[in-house]
């Protein structure tokens, strides 16, 4: 009994695939599988062998005397038909499904009918010899990445246009905005001209709307601007960027990994960014935001006023720096805040006693690529801290010289019996500071006002002041 109920489930198996696969039907070499019987609606499939050629596909598609209205194009309908020349859509056609063409590296014509309402994510992604792409009236829904077409910067599109009457939309020298035009949602990649200004009245640069924009190479923002989105520049060409008075939101990712990025500048009059030497900091400088992946030079001293690297602060791939000095300041460190892929090595000083807590990824081949130069006393919390222990090479490191705090200053700093001496302090600076003594295990054993220190016991500590440290002993 228990055989032949398996026997007829595995028939009732069989006989259901066969089923749907028999709503799947071919007509004028166009493969198409129907949505709804009861509507007589279907979609446009995949087929093997693929498309290729000119094509238009109709309104309708009769089969067994049963005639179906075309509404969508399926997703990956026609990936990889690199044959494919030109295709036209009927009107009829809703929805255009996610990666719907892409990889047709010789389509240079699509024509999308006025009926069309939804564009799927990736549906041109690498369709690389279509230029022009012109929106009608009713399309209110683009999917994630829809207008990317560009492979790796290459080619692609060169310009958008939008019906008049598109109530979603709106199209300004070829590049997308919302409809009344104060969003730049994309800025065609292979669009002409290395320049580009951002209209007055724009508040917001929509997410990677710059995205694989190579050729571009400067950008002006406007005084209306007020947010910048995750990935904006993303593989973009973009080399400087000004930000105004009135930008007072920008990504964690805003500027992530782009491809030419040299330098950051902030108006002075801006609430919530500062920047120095053309990097990104908050507007006290106690967070550093971005240090641009292309900046120019090999070795970066963080500024002694930064307590946290924000996340990817250093860019996933720096392009030149190989060295990183992270000051004592520093106790905190964002999800990729100090990732930096350089190889065949890079060099961290920490000059932090206590090691800074670190977020998610943070040192990337540390363990084979990696040096860590860390305060004197602090190797063995060091080598136990989570992440920092995965460098393969940490040593101790005796940390000397002015901060630019102390600019100008002389400051001595020794042990005598049962007191620090800290000497020649200017009059100026007093008050303002602590002078912080750990023990070797980095233990924090005394804070206390700039000046001497008495009854400490005999032994050996490292002092700090600032971002400068210094190993003494007392007797």
């Amino acid at each position: 009994m228990r055989k032949k109920t398996l026997l007829t489930l595995i028939a009732l198996t069989v006989w259901g695939i066969t089923a749907i696969r028999a709503q799947d039907f071919i007509v004028g070499n166009i493969q198409y599988s129907i949505l709804s019987p009861s509507e007589n609606t279907v979609e446009v499939v995949s087929k093997t062998p693929l498309y290729s050629g000119a094509m238009t596909i109709p309104a309708t598609a009769t089969f067994n005397g049963v005639t179906y209205s075309v509404v969508k194009i399926g997703n990956k309908a026609f990936e990889n038909c690199v044959d494919l020349i030109r295709v036209e859509l009927s009107e009829g056609i809703t929805t255009i499904g996610d990666n719907a063409f892409s990889t047709c590296n010789n389509l240079i014509s699509l024509t999308l009918p006025e009926s069309l309402t939804t564009i799927g994510g990736w549906f041109i992604m690498r369709c690389t010899s279509l230029a022009t792409l012109h929106f009608p009236k009713n399309v209110s829904s683009l999917g994630y990445y829809a207008l990317e077409s560009s492979q790796s910067g290459v080619g692609g599109l060169q310009s958008v246009t939008v019906a008049e009457d598109n109530q979603h939309y709106s199209a300004v020298d070829g590049v997308l905005f919302n409809k009344d035009k104060t969003t730049v949602l994309f800025y065609p990649a292979a669009k002409p001209g290395t320049s580009y200004n951002v209209p007055e009245g724009v508040l917001t640069i929509g997410n990677s709307a710059f995205y694989f924009a190579k050729n571009l190479t400067e950008i002006t923002f406007p005084e209306t601007l007020k947010k910048i989105e995750a990935s904006v520049f993303q593989h973009s060409g973009v080399k400087s960027v000004f930000v105004s008075k009135n930008l007072t939101e920008i990504s964690s990712r805003s500027f992530y990994d782009s491809w030419g990025l040299e330098s950051i500048t902030v108006a002075e009059d801006n609430p919530e960014w500062s920047s120095v030497d053309g990097v990104l900091f908050n507007k006290d400088k106690t967070t550093l935001i971005l240090y641009p992946k292309y900046k120019p030079g090999t070795e970066y001293e963080i500024p002694s006023t930064v307590t946290k690297l924000g996340r990817w602060a250093f860019d996933n791939t720096q392009k030149y720096l190989t060295s990183l000095t992270i000051p004592a300041g520093v106790t905190e460190i964002g999800e990729y805040g100090a990732l930096l892929r350089t190889e065949p090595s890079f060099t961290i000083t920490c000059k932090a006693i206590v090691p800074p807590v670190v977020n998610y990824n943070v040192f990337l081949n540390a363990n084979t690529h990696g040096t860590l130069y860390v305060p004197v006393g602090s190797l063995a919390a060091y080598q136990v801290a989570d992440q920092w222990e995965d460098f393969g090479t940490i040593e101790e490191k005796v940390f000397t010289g002015l901060t630019p705090s102390f600019a100008g200053h002389e400051i001595e700093i020794c042990g005598g019996k049962g007191v620090i001496y800290v000497t020649s302090v200017s009059s100026r600076l007093l008050g303002g500071e602590v002078v912080k003594v750990y023990n070797l295990s980095g233990a924090l054993v005394r804070t206390a006002p700039l000046g001497n220190i008495a009854n400490i016991p005999s032994g050996a500590y490292v002092v700090e002041i600032g971002a400068r440290t210094e190993k003494v002993v007392v007797q």
